[in-house]
């Protein structure tokens, strides 16, 4: 009897934590969706703290563990990476979130060879002509050019194309939680 109260007790957590999960996915998604240049700067501002925290966790661990021998330095290489890290968001964040966006397009660039070097592979070995490989390729040259010439643009449109997936995500957790409800009863 009291191994089924735990059990029971358990899923009534668990359901809890998927409609928990589920409302801060979709405040998160309303947020990403009405991104300003403000909720990017306050991003910044919370990975610059996320990184010094660490940073600083990493180097004072490094410091408080007495035998240096054995600790290969690993701690004291890890936070003070992640300090330079806060540093250099914390300075530079305009120029890493304008030249995300161009890096991505080369990316997409290197996509576009793939693509097209596995298209000609195909027709050639198999004699089969894949189209959905030269249709992906062109999608990604122009998104690739277009990330060159509007990356700050591209990367609102990301946010809110983010935005709108965690919103989706957060009504398959709703979902789950009200069958689980349904199921229980």
């Amino acid at each position: 009897m009291v191994k089924n109260e735990v059990v029971v007790s358990e899923k009534k957590e668990r359901d809890y934590s998927v409609l928990l999960l589920g409302l801060l996915s979709f405040v998160l998604g309303g947020l990403l969706i009405c991104a300003t240049d403000d909720l990017v700067t306050t991003f910044n501002y919370i990975l610059v703290c996320i990184f010094a925290i660490v940073g600083g966790i990493q180097i004072i661990s490094f410091f408080t563990h007495k035998d240096y021998l054995n600790n290969f330095y690993n701690k004291l290489l890890l936070g003070c990476s992640f300090m330079w890290l806060a540093l250099i968001f914390y300075k530079y964040y305009m120029v890493i979130i304008n030249i995300l966006p161009i890096l991505f397009s080369f990316l997409l660039f290197v996509m576009v060879a793939v693509l097209f070097m596995k298209y000609n592979t195909i027709k050639n070995v198999m004699g089969v002509k894949y189209k959905i490989y030269l249709v992906m390729a062109v999608l990604a040259l122009v998104v690739g050019i277009f990330l060159i010439f509007e990356p700050l643009w591209s990367v609102y449109v990301y946010l809110k194309i983010t935005g709108v997936y965690v919103i989706m995500l957060s009504m398959l957790y709703f979902y789950e939680f009200f069958k689980n409800i349904k199921l229980s009863n």
